[in-house]
């Protein structure tokens, strides 16, 4: 069957979830990308393209990239061929397209075009290489079960309380404060913070305070979620470490330990098996040997390509 191409909008986002489940139940990674998340990358407030292969009426291909304004501005890519349309050179077409899009998102500026590839992907791997990709980066998925974990040592100043709705903003402005200082992140906007957050859970979620003045101060945070539609593939019911940071006056004290294990001991409360985490290869700011502490041990790998565009 003859394949055309087009650009896709955000009315084809049902057909991207759908064609994501076909090769999410395939190459079965040991997550799933839920319908909200892929409504999420199409959203009208977001710089990107996006393009598909169709056979018919029915989408067998399909490439995003998405302008991130860090520094350097980045666009990440993500995309994915029909497990019966493979060999085809769609993949191919795909990044081609990509590097294209990342181009026109940057516009004319320099910056980077970064793809996310699971292990296990030579053929994709060959693929990026060939147009200029390098490997320069690895994320470490973590896991711990919730069989035991440590008590720590409380400070009568630092009290650990569940997340506050009425701190929300608060708590928006802290994260960029401690990302835009490590590692030069662009802050997240009151929209972007709404709403890159489709399965966030409030009650898996705490707040350190400093109240050793007058004014209580945001030692750090710890923002979770419930990837319920990962848990059939994962085996079992996860808690999802979605942002962690300390704010630089804590972080050579407990607060971090004591964030992750109040949710730890919260998800062991509500009957949950594990949680996890993310972290990345560039991360030296001490967190993964807190994780490892704490009994999180590395249970896969996602390396990051990247191909720098200049003016």
């Amino acid at each position: 069957m003859t394949i055309t191409w087009r650009e896709l909008n955000s009315k084809d986002s049902a057909q991207v979830a759908k064609l994501t489940e076909r090769i999410q139940h395939v190459d079965n990674p040991p997550y799933r990308t839920s319908r909200a998340e892929i409504e999420a990358d199409f959203a009208a407030d977001q710089r990107w393209r996006a393009f598909g292969a169709f056979a018919g009426a029915t989408l067998v291909a399909f490439g995003h990239a998405l302008f991130r304004p860090s520094q350097p501005p980045r666009v990440l890519c993500i995309g994915g061929v029909d497990p019966d349309y493979r060999r085809q050179k769609l993949g191919g077409r795909i990044v081609d397209l990509q590097l294209q899009a990342g181009k026109e998102l940057l516009g004319g500026n320099e910056g980077d075009v970064v793809m996310h590839v699971d292990e296990g992907m030579a053929e994709l791997v060959d693929v990026l290489a060939s147009r200029g990709f390098t490997w320069t980066k690895t994320y470490y998925e973590l896991r711990a079960s919730l069989d035991s974990f440590p008590a720590l040592q409380a400070d009568p100043f630092i009290s650990i309380v569940p997340w506050s709705a009425d701190l929300d903003d608060e708590l928006r402005l802290a994260v960029n404060d401690v990302t835009g200082q490590k590692w030069g992140s662009s802050p997240l906007s009151e929209q972007e913070w709404e709403e890159g957050r489709p399965h966030f859970s409030e009650q898996h979620s705490f707040i350190a305070l400093d109240k050793s003045t007058d004014r209580a101060q945001i030692a750090g945070l710890v923002m979770c979620s419930l990837y319920k539609q990962d848990w059939q593939a994962l085996g079992l019911k996860e808690c999802y470490v979605d942002i962690f940071a300390v704010a630089e006056p804590w972080r050579q004290t407990n607060v971090g330990g004591r964030l992750l294990t109040a949710v730890m001991q919260q998800c062991a409360e509500d009957g949950l098996d594990a949680i996890g985490a993310g972290i990345s290869s560039e991360n030296d700011s001490g967190a993964l040997d807190l994780y490892h502490s704490l009994g999180f041990r590395t249970v896969a790998r996602t390396r990051a390509y990247t191909v720098h565009l200049s003016d």
